[in-house]
């Protein structure tokens, strides 16, 4: 794709963004008002589904952006809409009183797809160093070989430990077992030969024939023998009436495509064989412009040092008396008006910049202030330490108390619009409320507008791609003048000394008091954020190595979002303003799935995945990593033999994965099956196990150890919750429910997997089958349907063909896992989770509305019918 394309995308976008952004500041200045719950939260919503579709277009264009110096632009204006999206979610939160957005009415209202409001990405991109990257890289090509030759030689070791007789017995062995895999697959090789024979024989049989035809022609032209052609009228009628059935034939060709277009659309069948999804080619197309990235920013590196260099050779001289001479000015004013001479300020207060630019007050001014501060000091000389500190106490205090009072009035407010809200008669509606974040847009399409407008407008390929050098020519002079002013206030702070003791001389020589600096305070010293290393020690890399070869540390597949399949509930919403519970889908999951993944590089997160068995919580796990270029550190207690279950080994384990979290950040730590170590009631089959000593480590320990800042997120899974103690849910205190299969999910697994996999007839009808095997795990179905095309299954598809009740029997004939009860999910959702309390309360107090308004409307009508039946009587 050219840079050309992306040039003219991202300026429609802008277009798009202005057009939203003029939308929700007229509905904002506008006060909109809705008189239902349910059309304020499809206005809301709509307006949520339009900033996803420019937001998703922005992130496209700005990763496939080929022009260096418009990245810091165009990542203020996707950080900038990304904001807002999380502060629509966050009212339509309050409104809906659940944790799951649905916005189908408000995509209809905004001619808005599912598809557009799919997030494609998170906004933050922080890449760890290429050589941080290389180390791992190269540790698992070592581990890799590693297990490799480890394999290898146990297998020699096996073959060395055998003697004649045992070899000679184990020969036996190996016929039995080829003389019963023949036996066995002795009808399935057959049949596959006798295939292979006869497509073999008729292309031969082809060959040949033709080949014999052929010469026979030529045989009849050499002798004469051969017929003359027909004649042009014959030849002519010919083609017309070959003309004529092929355009018939392409007419209702391009209807039943057309057709089976509507039929795709409507989710019907499809005819036509699928197209194979190209993933892999986009992860290679985001590798190279990210590499063309990188290849124009060392150029502009390069540049800009050079005109630096040359602009710094040219006017440093001139730059340092210029300087000198203003500073000198400073100092002769100050001493004309004051007869003093203020300080410089320090370098962290930006040295001699604010005295270039005159932002320090005047002298007039300045003594002012002098005296008053005097003043003060001299009416607080006489308290003590003590009497001060009461005094300070007292006005936070004060402060606390107005703040109480503030927050007294919001929450007695916020309980009469409760109670009003409650009352069908006087209900005051739903304002659309005032947004914080619009500002930041609006200021980032200015700034944008106001430096790139001109130069887009010019069209010329260094606004598209590469740079514009004469855009570096300001930062170039700007750092050249803030290297020269840090030289030039080292030499003036020393004039300056000599000029104070010069002045401090004359005033003991006048026999007069020279005015004092007041004393500063010491400023509290800010702890210095530890800089991450760009490096790994030989330590930490022979740890790593080890984490690798016990596979703690993985090296994971790319994952996007889109590999957790299933649809968007459209009926969502609907359900919910007729005061029922809507359960959400797999696009659901994946919106509120998308605020996790942008959280990870935002510091230390904590969050719990619950869900059946098979039910893609990897998949989520792997989107979130992949995304965010993270490191994955995984950890199944199941897994540790009970040997090694012990205090010291545990704390050395925890350590290092700490350790390396930390120098390998962002960093995700998966750890499976969490559930087993808050067991209210421990089973059997682990009773031996030290669950208490596992969590104490593996769960708390490890947590604690990181700080606020570490971007390291802790996630667990729970399959079985009801079975736990309620500590989980305090630990974790973000809950992420996977959904049930439905029928789109199992729709979209028996869509891939006719897609990927040829032998699988096209115009298999999986629309009943879908129906059928809703209900099942997502890894079940997968799995079945694997182990469904046996080598046999194969053959016979090719012979017969497939129908879907031949699939249905198969998993049915298989007793190894049923449907899934996700009833039981959802009672503990509503009973344990902080949100499903609320969404739980939130329709309690919905239903009751409902009754009193259907109460007063039953009330108004008799009151109604009562004055109709006076006013006939009285007549």
């Amino acid at each position: 794709m050219s840079s050309d394309y992306f040039f003219k995308k991202w300026k429609t976008t802008l277009a798009r963004l202005d057009e939203i952004v003029e939308i929700d500041s007229f509905l904002q200045e506008s006060k909109a008002y809705d008189k239902t719950l349910c059309g304020a939260s499809e206005r809301l919503s709509g307006i949520l589904a339009r900033y996803i579709v420019v937001f998703n277009e922005a992130l496209d264009c700005k990763q496939h952006n080929a022009q260096v110096q418009k990245i810091p632009f165009m990542e203020n204006v996707v950080h900038a809409v990304s904001e807002r999206i999380l502060e629509l979610k966050h009212e339509l939160r309050k409104l809906d009183g659940s944790n799951y957005q649905f916005l189908a009415n408000g995509m209809k209202t905004h001619r808005v797809t599912p598809n557009d409001v799919e997030f494609i990405g998170v906004p933050d991109e922080t890449p760890r160093s290429e050589v941080l990257d290389d180390k791992l890289k190269e540790i698992f090509k070592a581990v890799k070989e590693e297990k490799e030759r480890i394999r290898l030689e146990n297998k020699e070791e096996i073959n060395c430990w055998w003697d004649a007789d045992d070899e000679e017995e184990e020969d036996i062995k190996m016929e039995e077992v080829k003389e019963k895999l023949t036996e066995e697959e002795l009808k399935i090789r057959e049949m596959a030969a006798l295939i292979k024979a006869h497509e073999r024989s008729r292309q031969c049989i082809r060959m040949r024939t033709k080949t014999k035809q052929q010469r026979a022609r030529w045989v009849k032209e050499l002798n004469g023998t051969l017929p003359p052609p027909a004649r042009v009228e014959l030849r002519e009628r010919a083609a017309n009436l070959i003309q004529m059935a092929t355009r018939i034939y392409f007419k209702q060709k391009r209807t039943n495509i057309d057709q089976c277009h509507r039929d795709e659309l409507l989710g019907v069948q499809y005819c036509e064989p699928p197209k194979m999804k190209a993933k892999a080619g986009s992860n290679e197309l985001k590798y190279y412009w990210t590499e063309m990235r990188k290849k124009y920013m060392k150029h502009r590196r390069i540049s800009f040092e050079n005109l630096k260099q040359k602009y710094s050779t040219e006017v440093t001289a001139e730059l340092k008396e210029y300087y000198r001479d203003v500073i000198r000015d400073w100092f002769y004013s100050w001493f004309q008006e004051i007869q003093y001479f203020h300080d410089i300020p320090k370098e962290t207060d930006g040295g001699i910049v604010p005295i270039i630019k005159d932002e320090i007050p005047s002298p007039v001014v300045w003594l002012e202030e002098h005296k008053k501060a005097l003043e003060q000091q001299k009416a607080n000389k006489g308290k003590s330490a003590q009497e001060l500190k009461f005094a300070k106490q007292e006005a936070k205090r004060e402060q606390m108390l107005q703040k109480r009072e503030e927050q007294m009035k919001l929450k007695l407010q916020a309980q009469m619009m409760k109670k009003l809200l409650k009352n069908p008669n006087q209900h005051p509606g739903y304002h659309y409320p005032i947004s914080q974040k619009l500002t930041h847009i609006v200021e980032a399409m200015e700034e944008y507008h106001k430096y790139w407008d001109e130069l887009d407008d010019t069209e010329v390929k260094t606004v598209k791609e590469k740079f514009i050098k004469d855009l570096d020519v300001s930062d170039a002079c700007k750092e050249v003048k803030i290297e020269v002013s840090n030289y030039v206030y080292e030499d003036m702070t020393e004039e300056l000394k000599l000029l104070k003791t010069a002045l401090k001389t004359d005033y003991l020589n006048m026999g007069e008091k020279m005015l004092e600096p007041l004393k500063e305070k010491s400023k509290k010293k800010r702890k210095k954020k530890k800089k991450l290393q760009a490096t790994i020690s030989e330590h930490i890399y022979e740890q790593l190595q080890k984490l690798a070869m016990e596979d703690i540390l993985k090296e994971y597949k790319r994952t996007s979002l889109e590999d957790f399949l299933g649809d968007h509930n459209l009926v969502g919403d609907d359900i919910r303003c007729n005061y029922g519970q809507a359960l959400p889908f797999a696009g659901e999951t994946r919106s509120v799935w998308w605020e996790r993944c942008r959280e990870v590089i935002r510091g230390k997160r904590k969050v719990l995945i619950v869900g059946p068995k098979g039910s893609a919580k990897t998949i989520l796990v792997h989107a979130l990593a992949s995304l965010n270029d993270a490191a994955l550190f995984e950890i199944d207690p199941c897994k540790m033999p009970g040997i090694l279950i012990s205090a010291v080994y545990l704390q050395s384990l925890v350590a290092t994965i700490t350790k390396c979290a930390q120098v390998v950040q962002p960093s995700v730590i998966y750890i499976r099956n969490v559930h087993r170590l808050y067991y209210i009631k421990t089973p059997t089959e682990i009773a031996d196990i030290n669950i208490s000593l596992l969590n104490h480590y593996l769960v708390k320990k490890l947590c604690k150890r990181f700080n606020k800042t570490d971007k390291v997120t802790v996630i667990g899974t729970c399959v079985e919750p009801w079975l736990a103690k309620t500590k989980l849910v305090k630990q974790f205190p973000v809950t992420v429910l996977v959904p049930d299969t439905s029928y789109a999910t199992v729709y979209n697994i028996l869509y891939d997997w006719v897609t990927n996999d040829h032998s699988v007839p096209n115009d298999l009808n999986i629309q009943c089958l879908a129906r059928a095997l809703q209900g099942y795990s997502f890894g079940y179905i997968k799995e079945c349907l694997k182990n469904f095309l046996s080598p046999e299954r194969i053959v016979h598809i090719g012979a017969h063909g497939l129908k879907p009740v031949d699939v249905y029997n198969f998993i049915l004939d298989d007793n190894r896992e049923t449907k899934v009860d996700y009833s039981k999910y959802m009672k503990w959702y509503m009973n344990k989770t902080a949100w499903g309390m609320k969404e739980k309360k939130h329709q309690q107090e919905q239903l009751q509305f409902k009754a009193a308004l259907d109460k007063y409307a039953e009330a108004m009508k008799k009151k109604k019918s009562k004055g109709g039946v006076k006013t006939a009587s009285s007549k």
